[in-house]
């Protein structure tokens, strides 16, 4: 599942008796503990930023004058997984 999130708009009793194996995708690593308390299955979480959207946001966040927390807030998400390269774009997306 791309883009995962929180999971807010999973239903997890529909979904998952139809799953043999359940991969979560997104670039926030903090999305892991919600996965945790709605999921009663074993999944694969995987962390990346597909779309490379933190990178152009903390570039743009460095710019506006009373912006830190937020670009070290993205800063932070980032340093959690692999580098959003064409190849873990590709890897991302292979395992759908």
């Amino acid at each position: 599942m791309l883009g995962a999130g929180r999971l807010f708009d999973f239903d997890a009793t529909a979904l998952l008796p139809r799953f043999a194996s359940l991969r979560l995708v997104d670039a926030d690593p903090l999305c892991k503990s919600a996965w945790d308390a709605k999921i009663d299955k074993p999944f694969e979480p995987v962390f990346t930023d597909i779309s490379g959207c933190i990178d152009e946001w903390l570039v743009q966040l460095r710019q506006l004058p009373g912006s830190p927390a937020w670009a070290e807030t993205l800063e932070f998400i980032r340093s959690r997984h692999e580098p959003a390269t064409p190849t873990t774009r590709l890897r991302a997306l292979s395992f759908l």
